[in-house]
């Protein structure tokens, strides 16, 4: 076969010098916490009027106009939902679920199900 001409593609040593070499204010931040002036915000109930400003974290291009605030937690109690995925009622519903009861019982557990 023919050699392959890659005289003029650039190679990876080439694009990683060009990327250290940008200017560095053109590069986007991973992240930018704004604290607001303490004049600015509501006094907060809990902790009085000394609490400490809360951060706001924007992502990188979104502008004012889209802050991301904390991660909830993720696990929101509900009885409904509870019983609807663990339940007595689904457990007889479907053949792993009886297969489920059916161990319990044999283990002598107390509460079968919720």
């Amino acid at each position: 076969g023919a050699a392959l001409d890659l005289s003029g593609w650039a190679t990876e040593g080439d694009i990683i010098a060009s990327w250290i070499d940008a200017d560095a204010g053109s590069a986007l931040p991973l992240w930018t916490v704004d604290f607001p002036d303490d004049d600015a915000r509501a006094p907060d109930v809990r902790d009085g009027d000394d609490a400490p400003a809360r951060g706001v974290v924007d992502a990188p291009g979104a502008g004012r106009a889209a802050p991301l605030y904390a991660i909830k937690r993720t696990f929101q109690p509900s009885l409904i939902r509870r019983k609807r995925k663990h339940g007595f009622l689904r457990r007889l519903g479907d053949r792993n679920g009886r297969k489920i009861l059916k161990r319990r019982r044999l283990k002598g557990r107390r509460r079968l199900a919720m």
